[in-house]
This record gives structure tokens, sequence and C-alpha cells, in this order.
């Protein structure tokens, strides 16, 4: 379950080399834990206008779930109930910033994250400059949880969420008590998007068992890498990140175990996974809830399937040929 807590006090806002769009504020939740609290009201720059992405709070929330399930590492979460005191007391969450009383989403600090890396890069891609590939390698190389690797990239075709590797803002590397670990963060863009009114969003869904989707998938995962070759250029953290695939055996490659336990949700576990939501976060909750859970269902049994594509058009540097082995057919959607 994801704890219940109340905002008791506001820290800071976040800058722009660290908070993303929806600008999340440092907080101390009544449990006297620190949070960063996320905000669904987001300027956006490309648009210069304000946007409400009105599902990103409960996707935010499902991705941890399935995370969780999958035994990756990601900063614990919480729902945290904001009320009128606290953005009173905060003037510029309320002008500023479009902060509203009610319901948000909220994930734990992390202490020890290092960040210089991901700020020189961001410096660099500004200025216009190329950056070279190698300090990111040693940046990843001697993380503690190389497991996750694979993990992460199936939660993310799995979730349908496309810019994880070229976003130098999704992963986290952290040391605690003195083993550096990546976290996995920012889900609220999974599913084709934050705002549930897209269209584009809600057809994508519906249209996950269809034919056409896969070629659908495959240019998404193109275009949000940058790059106009399939799959060879997937993004600099993807790059880095490769390093932990092996897939140099087809027979027994790193992706077995993660992809057989995705294979075993079932439409029971979905439930528990909405559970706890507020209803303020849904325009139409069971509505909704079909959605995710007809997409999560039958895209299951698609990963196999984009795993083999991935490999066979360049995305892993470890895949030397051959049909990948699963041993076992994959489950229903039931």
């Amino acid at each position: 379950m994801v704890d219940h807590i109340e905002v008791d006090a506001f820290v800071k806002v976040l800058g722009d080399d660290t908070g993303g769009m929806s600008k999340p504020v440092h907080v101390i939740g009544s449990d006297g834990k620190e949070y960063l609290l996320k905000n669904q009201n987001v300027y956006n720059e490309s648009s210069k206008d304000w946007e409400y992405w009105d599902c990103m709070f409960l996707q935010e929330v499902l991705v941890y779930r399935i995370a969780k399930y999958l035994e990756i590492t990601v900063p614990e979460c919480a729902i945290a109930s904001v009320d009128q005191i606290f953005i009173d007391q905060a003037p510029s969450l309320r002008f500023t910033h479009r902060y509203v009383p009610g319901y948000h989403f909220a994930s734990n600090v992390i202490e020890g994250v290092e960040n210089n890396l991901m700020s020189g890069y961001l410096n660099l891609m500004s200025a216009g400059k190329k950056y070279m590939k190698r300090p990111w390698n040693n940046f990843f190389n001697n993380i503690a949880n190389k497991e996750d690797v694979a993990k992460i990239i199936v939660l993310d075709l799995l979730t349908a969420n496309f810019d994880r590797f070229g976003n130098t803002g999704n992963l986290l590397i952290a040391s605690t008590d003195g083993t550096r670990k990546v976290y996995c963060i920012d889900h609220g863009h999974c599913f084709y998007g934050p705002a549930w009114r897209n269209i584009h969003k809600q057809d994508m869904m519906r249209s996950v068992n269809e034919p056409h989707y896969i070629n659908a998938w495959a240019n998404a995962l193109v275009q949000n890498s940058g790059h106009s070759v399939p799959m060879s250029g997937l993004g600099e953290v993807f790059r880095a990140l490769d390093q932990f695939i092996d897939v140099s055996d087809p027979d027994n490659h790193c992706f077995y175990s993660v992809v057989h336990l995705v294979e075993n949700i079932t439409s029971e576990q979905i439930d528990l996974w909405f559970e706890g939501m507020p209803s303020e976060w849904f325009i139409d909750r069971n509505e909704q809830m079909a959605y995710y859970k007809f997409f999560i269902l039958n895209n299951k049994n698609r990963i196999r399937q984009y795993i083999s594509i991935m490999a066979s058009q360049g995305a892993f540097h470890s895949y030397l040929g051959g049909e990948f082995q699963w041993s076992e057919k994959p489950t229903g959607t039931q």
C-alpha cells in the first residue's frame, strides 16, 4: 500500500535543472519525512501555455506499484494531502506554480544523489556541444543493482514509457550507506502521455491488441530516441546502461525472469494496484481502470516480441544473433 500523509511544511521549489516541467516542490510530510510534491498544473515552455495533466498522479502510483512488483529500485512514494493553509503560507505555489488544495503525488527525497554529471551534460547540450559517451559509462559502471537495468527496460515496454533513456532526468544515481544504486523515477508520462483527454493516448491504448500496433510502437520508440536509424541510438543514457544487458546467449539472457513475471500479471493484481487512489485523480474511475487493465493485459504478452525487435535492430551491443528462448508460452490475458 501507498502511505497517505499531510504536507506540513514547504522547503523550496526545485530548479529547472532538476524539477522538470511539473516543477516539484520539496516539502516535509506529517510523518517527518522529506518529499518531492508534484503538480498536475504544468506550464509548457513549447506552447507557452498552462496544461492540466489530469492522469499524471494516478500513473505515477500505478507504475510505482508495478515497479515494486518487479522488484525495481524506486523511491518510496505517498499520497499527500495539501490543504488551503499550506497554499496560503507559500503564495508562490498558488500564483506562480498553480498548486491547488487536494491530493497530490509525492515521492521520498533520495539522499546522496549524484547529479554533477547530469548538470554538466545539460549545460553542454544547451551550448550546442557534443558530449562524449565515455563519462556516462563510467558514471553507471559500478552500480550495485545492475540487474535492475533489464527490469527497467521491461517496465518501460509494458507501460509505454518512451523517453526514459533519452531523458537524463528519469534515472538517478544515489549512494546510500556506501552503496551506489540506480533509481527509476518519473512515470507520469507513461501510457502515451499524462493527459487523459488526449485522443491519441486513448486510441493507442485501445489499439494495443491490433496488428498495426507493433509498427506504431516501433515508430514511437525511434522518434523519442532522436535518431533516424531504428533502435541504433536510443539515447546516451541507454547506451551507457547497455553494458548491463547480456543477451549474448539467446538461451540464457537477462530478460528471461522479469518477462515471465510480467506475463503472470492478472486482472486481480491490477485491481489491487488501483486500490487507495483518490477519486479526484480520475475523470471516470471505471472507464479509466478498464483502459489501463485492457492495455496491460494485452501488452504484457508482446514484451518478448518487443525485445526481439530491439535486439535484431541493434538496440543491444551484446546481441550476437539467434532467437530468444523462453521455455514457456505466454500466459493468457485473464
